[in-house]
């Protein structure tokens, strides 16, 4: 297989901690750093999960639980931003004075804002289905990915190493396993 035909991506690093997040190549530290400045509200509404696991269904469907069923006006992310793509700024500029925010996500929980009193919907799938699914987005998506003509055999390498974008899926699930549980632990119920 040659380099041509894996897709790119680009390790960003935690400013504080170091660790490692793995974005499309046509990201930059820019849009990871705005991520992390977001600071989470009481209200907001996170949905949260590694690509290709349902969340555009989920984001559609919690929409039409909060707003009585009235449709998404124009295109999602224009009413549902993802942070780590549309920045903290315009995910701040979102009305949240009649509804609670909506924001997407496929970054690790580790790195997803926290408030105490937000919620978060971890929205996962059978990793299978994920990596087929994964492997025709990217077909569709071609310029975030460096133009490669992917390959399946090449791309189930990377997913199964945990080098594909937002890292592997197994520790994305692990962690936000852990992150709940500890959060079940310290509070009251």
């Amino acid at each position: 297989m040659t380099e041509k035909n894996l897709p790119k991506f680009v390790k960003l690093k935690h400013p504080d901690t170091g660790e490692v997040c793995i974005y499309p190549f046509s990201y930059n530290q820019k849009h990871f750093d705005d991520a992390l400045r977001y600071k989470a509200k009481p209200i907001d509404i996170f949905v949260c999960s590694f690509p290709k696991c349902g969340t555009t269904w989920t984001q559609n469907i919690v929409w039409l639980i909060i707003h009585g069923g009235e449709s998404i006006p124009g295109k999602m992310r224009q009413s549902i931003p993802m942070l780590e793509f549309d920045g903290s700024d315009f995910v701040n500029s979102i009305d949240d004075s009649v509804h609670p925010r909506i924001i997407k996500t496929h970054l690790p929980l580790k790195f997803v804002p926290q408030h105490h009193e937000a919620k978060y919907i971890y929205v996962t799938r059978n990793p299978k289905d994920v990596m087929v699914s994964f492997y025709y987005h990217m077909q569709g998506f071609r310029d975030i990915f460096g133009h490669c003509d992917v390959n399946f055999d090449g791309l189930f390498d990377l997913y199964i190493q945990g080098e594909v974008s937002w890292g592997g899926h197994f520790s994305h699930m692990t962690d936000s396993v852990i992150i709940q549980m500890s959060f079940l632990c310290s509070t009251k119920i």
